[in-house]
């Protein structure tokens, strides 16, 4: 198929709505949708991969808190403070204070599904008076 020059109309189409052009060129609404089928996919894609646990017992007295990132790009530190965060909620729900017992990261580089982790084991432990 020969692609035949676009006539003086188009052009002062294209000029104004350059978004456009595309759609002239032979087969370009095809690849327009294509893009947007693959951009759609791959949103969907990073968007279910990011996961958390919640609270949950660990049969020894302790909790443990796990979150992982959907990217490498978010790092460590907002998923660390996130889950010593949410035990700390936890804990003062129930009246006592947090007490971080252990702590695991994944060490980087962050790709092929080595995304991002932190792991927290904690504890709710009674209040301790204030000290004078």
């Amino acid at each position: 198929m020969l692609y035949a020059a676009p006539s003086a109309k188009d052009l002062v189409f294209v000029r104004y709505w350059p978004f456009v052009h595309d759609l002239l060129l032979p087969g370009g609404l095809r690849f327009m949708r294509l893009r947007l089928a693959g951009g759609f996919c791959a949103a969907l894609l990073v968007a279910g991969c990011a996961s958390q646990t919640g609270v949950v017992p660990n049969g020894q007295g302790g909790y443990l808190i796990a979150k992982q990132a959907a990217t490498g790009f978010p790092g460590l530190g907002n998923l660390k403070a996130e889950a010593m965060g949410e035990a700390d909620q936890y804990c003062q729900s129930q009246g006592r204070e947090f007490l971080l017992t252990n702590e695991m990261e994944t060490q980087p580089p962050y790709l092929l599904g080595n995304y991002p982790r932190a792991e927290i084991s904690f504890q709710c432990v009674p209040p301790q008076p204030p000290k004078r």
